[in-house]
């Protein structure tokens, strides 16, 4: 049904373009994601406060004694690696939201059509579709109420868009600083008799300080292997004693990550498998060229970059603490007391079980997960999308009239 009003040999009508679908359905599924994720972690804003202060103290702050400068560059590029994700993910919702306000805003509302039956050309006002579906009090088909809304709903989806990559860039955050705490202990394990001679100087013992050096360039350079002075591994095994510490609260640091974010997890994983699941549909039946189709392209790149970055931070965080043992093993081990060498025994021990986030329990975040996840989304979209033949015709269909309209132009 429409509304008509006739004017000298045209006919204007006012019909509505409005259409819901899948579209629609995958941008709501986003906002929920969002609006979940904002709300986990405004419940658990004790615990990321606590969080946040506790990288803050000791043994996490870098210490130019324990490891020299390369602690501060391992903190530094956990850092830029957390502004870098914020950045793409700022980048890629400003791109999604572009192409949509403007194809929005270069609709001029009209479309000219020849009506043979009244042997006159009508005009047709369309109601114009804005870059997202947005009920407002007001009347929003003519200028500049349309403009208005179709900016506010720009800006919104942006600023929304913005908040969530915060909130992401914030948790592969503390993955980083976990990773970086991580290699700053397999630094330690290659440095602790240098730890220890600094603390013997520290103590003023400055004579045995040297020639426990002499004892280390010595063994450095034959093959004979000699045991520190008795002095020096005092201070070794308090040097041992404070990377073993280190050590037990950065796993502790890990369980609280867990038990903060896991839920959150489970969210993006849920929310990343329908969503993708609905975009690669979408894409197999949207026109190629269109502004629905770049957008959905962006929409799908950014939730593969999210579940991505999650299952790629929680895979370093793991393989790191993994890497521990190793560190272990290959540290001089050979030449400290005894006592000593039983202290790095256990800490190998409790390093064999690594440092893992999950996603609520269910699932580690690793890339095997990440694949995992892409294949089941995969199969997901081959039970809904239309038969391969009629996706080929489909398409054989738009490559002929592709192949027209440019043979038409030339």
């Amino acid at each position: 049904m429409c509304k008509g009003l006739f004017g000298k040999g045209k006919y204007h009508a006012v019909i509505s373009t409005r259409k819901t679908g899948a579209n629609e359905n995958v941008l709501m599924a986003l906002a929920c994601e969002g609006t979940l994720k904002i709300i986990l972690i405004w419940i658990f804003r004790k615990k990321i406060d606590a969080f946040c202060k506790q990288i803050e103290t000791k043994p996490f702050l870098p210490d130019h004694n324990r490891g020299g400068n390369i602690e501060y560059r391992y903190i530094q590029n956990a850092i830029i690696a957390c502004n870098y994700q914020g950045y793409i993910f700022y980048v890629l919702v400003v791109g999604i939201v572009l192409p949509k306000i403007f194809y929005s805003l270069r609709d001029s509302g009209y479309n000219t059509v020849f009506d043979p039956y009244v042997n006159a050309t009508i005009q047709v006002k369309r109601k114009r579709a804005g870059p997202f579906n947005c009920v407002v009090p007001f009347n929003a088909i003519d200028s500049p109420y349309f403009e208005i809304v179709a900016i506010y709903q720009a800006l919104s989806a942006s600023i929304h868009g913005c908040i969530i990559g915060s909130v992401d860039a914030f948790i592969c955050g503390i993955m980083c600083h976990l990773k970086a705490q991580l290699l700053i202990l397999k630094n330690s394990l290659r440095t602790y008799i240098q730890r220890g001679v600094f603390l013997m100087k520290q103590d003023n013992h400055d004579h045995e300080a040297t020639n426990a050096i002499t004892v280390l360039k010595k063994n450095d350079n034959t093959d004979e292997v000699g045991k520190l002075p008795l002095i020096l591994q005092k201070y070794v095994h308090i040097a041992v004693n404070e990377i073993i510490v280190h050590h037990q609260k950065v796993i502790q640091l890990g369980q609280d990550a867990e038990e903060t974010f896991s839920l959150l997890m489970l969210v993006q994983f849920l929310f990343s498998l329908s969503i993708i699941c609905c975009q690669l549909f979408q894409l197999s039946i949207l026109t190629v060229g269109s502004a629905q189709f770049y957008s959905m392209c962006l929409y799908a790149i950014l939730m593969l970059f999210q579940i991505f970055l999650f299952c790629y931070r929680g895979n370093e965080v793991m393989l790191h603490s993994y890497d521990i043992i190793d560190a272990i093993f290959a540290s001089d081990w050979v030449i400290i007391a005894t006592k000593t060498q039983k202290s790095l025994l256990l800490m190998m021990t409790r390093a064999s079980e690594p440092i893992r986030l999950t996603a609520g329990k269910f699932v580690f975040l690793s890339l095997v997960a990440f694949m995992s996840l892409i294949g089941f989304a995969d199969n997901l979209m081959m039970i809904v999308v239309p038969k391969p033949e009629e996706v080929l015709m489909n398409i054989t269909e738009m490559a002929l009239q592709r192949i027209s309209i440019w043979t038409e132009e030339q």
